[in-house]
């Protein structure tokens, strides 16, 4: 790989393995002063929802957004010259879209269902980020940042914005990467395959269980909280109190633009040298309850209360249930329950 890599700002980086899992824990809408359906039996201390092996088996055909993966080249991309080279990979646990420009290698992060597809993150050689005056920022590649979507097209692809407008055709891209640089991995260039870790991360999802409702996209429109936080305090991270103004937990919200952020604890570490939380920078999101994606991210390893693990970018589908939301991942195991945070 080459060297000199950096990434965008650290805002980003907040949003990954800092949000969304835990335990149901003993929290009640009468505790918090919450409204809760009047015919739901849900409560969120209920044992967390997981389905048997063979449901979570049957939930193993591959997406048709395994067929992303590969060597492309682009057209008709706002901001890119035609014929520049771009590889989606899905390998290692991560999934990553390779853009190869004269100036090195831009990386972004990407999910997709079935039908649509989500990029955010833009890191990559340092000397795309380098400016003539010497100063960095972030290149850009809006045509990535604005899809949503995806079609086939002949023997290639073509990617889609939210309203259905093509942004990028991708060909495939044949021969060799023209002149690649000589200090770049082989790795980075060689045609990506499908292999376990792609069949795990762009295999369809798992049906919701019986009973729960797909959580519209209109329901996930606010801010919400772990149920599990009464069973927490701040002393969850190791004798480190919170400084004033920080909460308790991190929250999230997502937006009405298709962009989420989370008002985040931060680590230990960032703590002392930042006294007050910090609300990430937006980052997008695509479908609803019954076919969600959002991009991963690097995270910082958050020390909030309680401390959340899985990454919002493991759930695929999410329930709306007596005003609650359930959060599943790809095989259908529940993995955390939300709250709504009052206005």
């Amino acid at each position: 790989m080459r060297g000199g890599l950096v990434g965008l700002t650290a805002g980003l980086a907040i949003v990954a393995t800092s949000v969304l899992s835990g335990c149901a824990g003993s929290a009640t809408p009468e505790t918090d002063g919450l409204a809760t359906a009047p015919d739901s039996s849900f409560s969120p201390s209920d044992p967390l929802f997981t389905p048997a092996p063979a449901a979570q088996a049957a939930a193993g055909e591959l997406s048709p957004a395994a067929g992303l993966i590969g060597l492309w080249t682009v057209s008709g991309a706002a901001g890119e010259q035609d014929g520049t080279w771009v590889r989606f990979a899905a390998e290692q646990m991560s999934s990553d879209v390779t853009v190869f420009r004269s100036c090195g290698e831009l990386f972004l992060d990407w999910a997709a269902t079935a039908t649509r597809i989500v990029v955010g993150g833009v890191g990559g050689s340092q000397a795309c980020f380098t400016q003539p005056d010497g100063s960095m920022a972030a290149p850009d590649a809006p045509w990535l940042l604005a899809a949503r979507g995806f079609s086939a097209e002949g023997t290639g692809w073509v990617l889609l914005d939210a309203s259905g407008a093509a942004v990028a055709h991708l060909a495939p891209a044949g021969g060799a990467l023209p002149n690649p640089p000589a200090d770049i991995s082989p790795s980075l260039i060689a045609p990506p395959v499908i292999d376990d870790h792609t069949r795990a991360q762009l295999r369809r999802a798992a049906p919701l269980p019986d009973g729960v409702t797909a959580a519209t996209a209109a329901d996930l429109v606010g801010t919400w909280r772990s149920t599990d936080w009464a069973a927490h305090t701040p002393a969850a991270a190791p004798g480190i109190p919170l400084p004033t103004g920080y909460p308790q937990q991190a929250t999230i919200t997502f937006g009405a633009d298709g962009t989420l952020a989370v008002l985040d604890c931060h680590s230990a570490a960032a703590r002392q040298v930042q006294p007050t939380p910090t609300t990430s920078a937006a980052v997008p999101w695509v479908g609803d309850g019954s076919d969600f994606a959002t991009p991963g991210f690097a995270s910082d390893s958050s020390l909030c209360a309680p401390t959340w693990s899985p990454s919002l970018s493991g759930i695929r589908t999410i329930a709306i249930d007596g005003g609650y939301l359930r959060l599943f991942d790809i095989a259908g195991v529940e993995q955390a329950r939300l709250e709504r945070v009052p206005a």
